[in-house]
């Protein structure tokens, strides 16, 4: 009896533990945990080509999670047209959340160079704060954390008005990090009557605000 039940805790703790997720990098080799096949297509990927696109696509239709998180971070290398395209189209669409991650990763990363780069950067930090992933949310926010989201004020505060409670104060705070218009004012003293909580940063700014002469 004492034997039996000692083998049934064994199993129960056995399949209690948790999977580590492979590193990628560094601890595991690739040639154990992705087939021979994606291998190839994957070290294609090394320079732009026409060859290496289809090879991409292929990677992003027939990949798990591993071969499409290493096929992006493979393209980080490609002109920064090709590879960003294809960076926003798997953040934006990609079931994983460790694929929507590296992607939402690498178009931060991206050198800064005259185009809309910025733009696309924030779009997709205001869309990882609205991800239903706790952990694409946390590097969503620590990436907006530093950015000028001044003239990016009205779809962040539709960023808050769908966030899940639990981020809103988070999100408010960030949002008074931003220089603040009347109307901005107006939502921040509103959210407070109606929501009847606002974070002690943003009150301070609201009750400084309308401490001056109004013109």
């Amino acid at each position: 009896m004492k034997l039996t039940l000692l083998i049934v805790l064994g199993l129960t703790v056995l399949s209690c533990q948790k999977k580590k997720e492979p590193q990628l990098d560094t601890e595991t080799p690739l040639d154990s945990i992705i087939p021979q096949e994606h291998q190839v297509l994957l070290k294609s990927l090394s320079r732009f080509s026409p060859q290496a696109e289809k090879n991409l696509v292929r990677l992003m239709k027939e990949g798990d999670e591993v071969v499409r998180t290493i096929a992006l971070r493979r393209i980080g290398n490609w002109s920064r047209g090709k590879g960003l395209t294809v960076l926003s189209e798997r953040f934006h669409k990609d079931l994983s959340p460790r694929v929507r991650r590296t992607a939402l990763d690498m178009i931060w990363q991206m050198p800064e160079t005259p185009g809309n780069l910025m733009k696309i950067r924030i779009e997709s930090g205001l869309k990882a704060i609205n991800d239903a992933d706790d952990t694409v949310f946390e590097l969503g926010f620590s990436l907006m954390t530093n950015a000028l989201l001044t003239q990016y004020r009205t779809d962040l505060k539709r960023a808050i008005e769908r966030a899940p409670k639990k981020r809103q104060e988070r999100m408010l705070r960030l949002f008074c990090k931003a220089q603040l218009d009347r109307s901005d004012y107006v939502f921040l003293k509103k959210w407070g009557n109606d929501k009847g909580f606002l974070p002690q940063y943003c009150v301070d700014k609201v009750l400084s605000h309308y401490k001056k002469p109004q013109i």
